[in-house]
């Protein structure tokens, strides 16, 4: 995996073939709310995903265990003032 999270986020995406609009139904079959904002801030890294949208992010895209365990280092290794404002969007 790549070193920084947004550059890994997208990957995921176009590994998985899904466009926005994909990653978005696939949060609302889980009852989940997601905008395609929020999924182009957390690729551009202007925001961070919380842990549980990156969990079901891995979900989405099918990562195996250790891929998704490598996201959440890299989500963890952003500043404690950057991860206490992690946002949704």
């Amino acid at each position: 995996m790549k070193e920084s999270l947004p550059d890994v986020l997208k990957d995921l995406r176009a590994r998985s073939g899904m466009s926005l609009q994909q990653v978005v139904a696939a949060f609302e079959l889980e009852q989940m709310e997601l905008t395609k904002s929020a999924i182009c801030n957390w690729e551009a890294g202007s925001r961070r995903p919380t842990q549980q949208n990156l969990w079901m992010l891995a979900r989405v895209y099918e990562c195996q265990d250790d891929e998704r365990l490598a996201l959440m280092d890299l989500l963890f290794k952003c500043p404690p003032s950057r991860r206490a404002s992690a946002e949704q969007n």
